[in-house]
């Protein structure tokens, strides 16, 4: 690797949000999968959480597949089971928890307290997050729209989280120059 390379990697790595992790919850899909995970890269979260309770996680080529692995090898990907000992290591973290859902009483990204240590929880492509994991959120994020169609894709909707948690963290001064 030559010097300027090595100053590069070095200089990214150090711009981190290692108090800013994804959680995706039975997320299936390979290509919302991959396109999480290069937004993660991208507003420099570092560390993604895949639940899968029901025990059916993603074959691990998913996470090499073409458009997954330029930027999953940038990140810390732990695999879950266990939504309790999930919870308890974010809690452990310092971490506050929102849940992205559709239901009323949701607020809108731009009001909630995102430039502080948290976790964004996505879910399946057709259900959302569990009732399970819902019951366990510290709150819930809707993000709002003005079309006929009630949700963005999971991959459009964790990319436009990331970018208020990213916009409210630059405002604060909580990202590395």
């Amino acid at each position: 690797m030559t010097p300027a390379r090595a100053a590069k990697v070095a200089h990214i790595l150090g711009r981190r949000q290692s108090d800013v992790a994804v959680v995706l919850e039975e997320v299936h899909d390979p290509h919302n999968i991959a396109a999480i995970l290069r937004s993660c890269d991208a507003f420099g979260v570092g560390a993604v959480h895949l639940l899968y309770p029901s025990g059916r996680s993603p074959k691990k080529r998913v996470m090499r597949s073409k458009a997954a692995a330029s930027a999953a090898k940038w990140l810390n990907i732990q695999v879950w089971h266990d939504q309790e000992a999930l919870l308890a290591q974010l809690k452990k973290e310092g971490k506050r928890v929102y849940g992205s859902v559709l239901q009323e009483g949701a607020v809108d990204p731009l009001d909630a307290p995102l430039a502080d240590p948290v976790a964004i929880v996505v879910g399946n492509e057709h259900r959302g997050i569990t009732p399970e994991l819902a019951a366990h959120v510290d709150g819930f994020l809707r993000i709002p729209m003005m079309g006929f169609v009630e949700s963005f894709n999971v991959s459009v909707a964790t990319a436009l989280l990331l970018y208020e948690v990213y916009r409210q963290r630059e405002h604060a001064g909580r990202i590395p120059a």
